[in-house]
């Protein structure tokens, strides 16, 4: 006897391959695979997402080709962002492995994106004001983060990363963002507290990728070595399965983060698949030309 919530669970499996189905026309015909723990799970919905995470990633890193890029860890194949290395003789994983490196590379090429800095000029006076004397370590926080975990800042500015500084301050407190892709990947608060986010496999290591989950220990070691630090989901999936947001309850803490190649490895993993996966679009109007011109333009942080 199939009971009411195993049959809306049936239900909604066979209506979720059709929208594929009509897209991807080289799809063959589909089984369902039941999934027992979902009808006793506090959250079932939760728990077929998680088996389905767990199915996408295991055939990957089989070889197979899989389509859901929402729930890759890690991207294959040419993308865009890929053509922005060859003029500085480098490749993605290249970057990866010397990020500041390649990046002063980078800096001997113009800058690709130039615009009217007289739109951002109200926006940063207004920035200048509320953070007063912590603009420099702000400032600095923010170059720390292009220099370290974005790959060649002057080129990918405004296609694929946009910074901000709203007029008027959101409900939620941000001072100002950085964002990649259609994510906010390092956030300053009024409150001069802050987020990175991270890709969780590279933070914590394949075992964090095969659970979406670090166990205690991973977390206690970490929270030991960055005090007042806390690690938890990030609340978008864009870039692939298990990323992280590391919170920070000051700028102090932010910049201790950026001076770990831990953090700035797995933020430069997650930063580079967001760029794999879209450029920026409509949040283009969010830019701060002039915020941004004062990161790029005044060297690197640790200068």
């Amino acid at each position: 006897m199939i009971t009411p919530r195993a049959h809306l669970h049936l239900v909604v499996a066979r209506a979720r391959p059709e929208p594929h189905l009509r897209t991807l026309r080289s799809e063959e015909p589909v089984r369902l695979l039941p999934d027992p723990e979902a009808n006793t799970a506090t959250s079932p919905v939760k728990q077929l997402l998680a088996s389905e995470r767990a199915l996408i990633r295991s055939l990957q890193h089989s070889g197979l080709p899989t389509r859901n890029k929402a729930e890759m860890t890690y991207w294959t194949g040419h993308r865009a962002v890929d053509d922005i290395f060859p003029p500085v003789d480098a490749t993605a994983e290249d970057w990866l492995n010397d990020p500041v490196g390649i990046n002063q590379r980078g800096k001997k090429i113009p800058r690709m994106h130039t615009a009217d800095l007289s739109a951002g000029n109200e926006a940063m006076s207004k920035l200048a004001e509320r953070a007063g004397e912590r603009l420099q370590q702000m400032l600095a926080i923010q170059r720390a983060y292009l220099d370290r975990c974005l790959p060649l800042p002057s080129q990918t500015e405004y296609e694929w990363w946009v910074v901000s500084s709203p007029l008027t301050t959101p409900s939620h407190g941000t001072l100002t963002n950085l964002s990649v892709g259609w994510t906010e990947c390092l956030r300053i608060n009024t409150t001069f507290s802050g987020f990175i986010q991270v890709n969780g496999v590279e933070l914590f290591g394949e075992d964090f990728g095969s659970s979406g989950d670090f166990d205690d220990a991973d977390a206690i070691r970490f929270m030991r070595q960055h005090p007042g630090a806390y690690v938890d989901n990030a609340p978008y999936s864009d870039g692939g399965a298990f990323n992280l947001n590391i919170y920070a309850p000051s700028l102090e803490v932010l910049a201790d983060l950026l001076d770990d190649t831990a953090v700035t490895r797995a933020a430069a993993t997650a930063a580079l698949n967001y760029m794999r996966v879209r450029k920026v679009g409509a949040i283009k109007n969010s830019h701060n030309p002039v915020l941004a011109a004062l990161l790029l333009d005044s060297g690197t942080a640790t200068q």
